[in-house]
């Protein structure tokens, strides 16, 4: 089959919206088919490419290999969804990076935990926005496919259409390989790596690296587990690295956007948002660049207006110039007349037949007072 797009790599980059936008352009008016085969990336991103879906009406996602994280935000912009009889689905939470560690004092951990708190509500807040957009394309409640995404669901493909997320299953050409380099993907990624009905007993290699997988969670459960029970409040200085913060708000149109009191910002003069705060400040501009271009269309409609009127004046002067000549010359001609002996000046004087260059004056004159007005 001939795809019009393919979104088979990192949403973000480099899959961008941007780079979607101009591929939906080539099908405008007309069906795209969308190959979808991507371990997620960045929420925000998807968002944008599950709209451009939408705004464009007449798109078929097409589903294969491993679907999971944002490309499954992607996929439901689409008005079709078939999914491979072997690919995979998979919904989860939300994460953001934080990095929290080193000598604190008592004030330290009160600004490390509401700096915890806040990336906590927003990332509820963005689960909660995926939720809805998955109970709108399933039908299904949204408390029930939060819970799914908290589990880390991995569906097969009678899963996902049963769920609701697909509305086809299409045959594929071979059965999902989860090869050493995918499993590396899915583990960096922090997903759970997914059973695959009917595979072959892993090799050595992926029975060692599910190992180490297996004892570094146990060890890093450990360690975090002894941190906790053998932190004591101390003075001493220990080389170890502190991040201290600032609740900047000096930023006040930016904490005005994002509905917040202050910015935490490190000694290093670092800030750190969230994916759904990166939205909002990404839509705001997206606005404000509509009107900054319709402001320009607007301005460029008025110089053209400047520029009618001033070749208007242009003309009504030229055309003042050439009465104010006219005038000029018959006025020289009637003189011309008057000063002339004999007959030349009776019928000048009279009202016979003969006053043929008066007339003209006249009327000269009145245009050229007319024009006149309009100009002044």
């Amino acid at each position: 089959m001939t795809y019009n797009l393919y979104i088979n790599d990192t949403i973000g980059w480099p899959i961008s919206a941007a780079y979607v936008r101009s591929e939906l352009a080539k099908c405008k008016d007309k069906p795209c088919d969308v190959y979808i085969s991507s371990l997620g990336g960045d929420v925000a991103t998807a968002l944008q490419i599950r709209q451009l879906f939408i705004e464009h009406g007449d798109v078929t996602a097409h589903l294969h290999g491993f679907v999971a994280s944002a490309a499954t935000i992607v996929a439901t912009g689409a008005k079709q969804v078939k999914m491979g009889e072997f690919a995979l689905f998979m919904i989860h939470k939300c994460s953001a990076w934080q990095e929290q560690w080193g000598q604190m004092n008592a004030d330290d951990i009160a600004a490390a935990i509401d700096k915890l708190t806040s990336a906590k509500n927003a990332l509820d807040s963005i689960d909660q926005v995926i939720g809805s957009i998955y109970a709108q394309r399933t039908g299904k409640d949204i408390t029930a496919l939060v819970e799914m995404m908290k589990a880390e669901t991995w569906l097969s493909a009678e899963e996902a259409m049963e769920q609701g997320f697909v509305n086809e299953i299409i045959p594929d050409e071979q059965p999902a390989s989860l090869t050493d380099d995918m499993r590396q993907r899915i583990v960096a990624y922090g997903y759970p790596v997914p059973e695959l009905q009917g595979k072959q007993q892993p090799n050595s290699w992926q029975r060692f690296a599910a190992l180490i997988e297996n004892l570094f969670k146990q060890q890093s459960k450990r360690i975090a587990d002894d941190a906790l029970e053998n932190l004591e409040p101390s003075n001493s200085i220990h080389n170890l690295k502190t991040h201290s913060t600032i609740m900047n708000k000096d930023y006040k149109s930016i904490l005005a956007l994002l509905a917040v009191e202050a910015i935490a910002v490190s000694e290093d003069g670092s800030a750190t948002l969230s994916a759904f705060q990166l939205q909002q400040i990404e839509a705001a501009l997206a606005v404000n660049a509509d009107k900054l271009a319709t402001a320009d269309k607007d301005n460029k409609d008025l110089q053209k207006q400047v520029k009618d009127l001033t070749n208007q004046v242009s003309d009504l002067s030229s055309e003042k110039s050439r009465l104010e000549d006219k005038v000029n010359e018959l006025t020289s001609q009637v003189e011309a007349l008057q000063k002339a002996d004999g007959e030349e000046t009776t019928h000048i004087e009279g009202n016979g037949e003969n006053n043929t260059a008066m007339t003209y004056a006249a009327r000269a004159r009145a245009d050229y007072e007319k024009i006149k007005s309009l100009i002044a």
